[in-house]
């Protein structure tokens, strides 16, 4: 039996499989596709003019205590702060309605929503047990920001856009805290 085969793709999209044994082809996943539809968007300088809900949702202010006072609160210093400020600020700028596409909003809505999630699951139950900063950082770190990151290096291999990095993952936390939805202290206002 013969199987006549022709490659006329380019290189990186043939696939040869002869003498391959246990080949399994997945499905892509829900966020490779969001990023492949972020590179398209960008590719034809597709920008979606408004929001969408759920990014609105999340870049909505929710009480009226600010990301500095939240972070004093939560026993940072003035070096720790001025950073957070920092990533925070590099992470706003990206925020610009009529400038972003939707599938860099759908994906930020991911990322905020992991945050979120594991924020209230893993860092802010050791807030309430007033586990030290330094043990809540290193939460913040293990539970919230690498396993974005983790997620992010598998899923988005195609990303030459966003390009996120750990810095800018601890800017969507402290864009999330300046906007209320992530608290560094039980206010009991929410």
């Amino acid at each position: 039996m013969s199987q006549q085969v022709n490659n006329d793709a380019p290189i990186q999209q043939q696939v040869n499989l002869a003498n391959a044994e246990n080949v399994y082809l997945t499905p892509k996943s829900r966020w490779q596709r969001k990023f492949e539809k972020l590179q398209e968007e960008v590719q034809n300088d597709l920008r979606y003019d408004s929001f969408i809900d759920d990014f609105h949702n999340y870049n909505t202010i929710k009480d009226g205590i600010g990301l500095e006072q939240k972070l004093i609160d939560a026993g940072f210093n003035k070096i720790e702060i001025i950073r957070a400020l920092g990533f925070k600020e590099k992470y706003s700028k990206r925020v610009v309605m009529g400038e972003m596409f939707q599938s860099q909003q759908e994906i930020d809505v991911e990322i905020f929503s992991l945050i979120d999630n594991n924020f209230y699951t893993y860092v802010f139950p050791q807030i309430e047990l007033k586990t030290t900063k330094a043990e809540i950082l290193i939460l913040l770190k293990e539970k919230v920001i690498q396993p974005i990151l983790d997620i992010l290096n598998r899923e988005a291999e195609c990303d030459n856009f966003l390009n996120y990095n750990t810095n800018d993952i601890y800017g969507m936390v402290y864009f999330l805290t300046g906007k209320c939805h992530l608290n560094w202290k039980d206010y009991d206002t929410i």
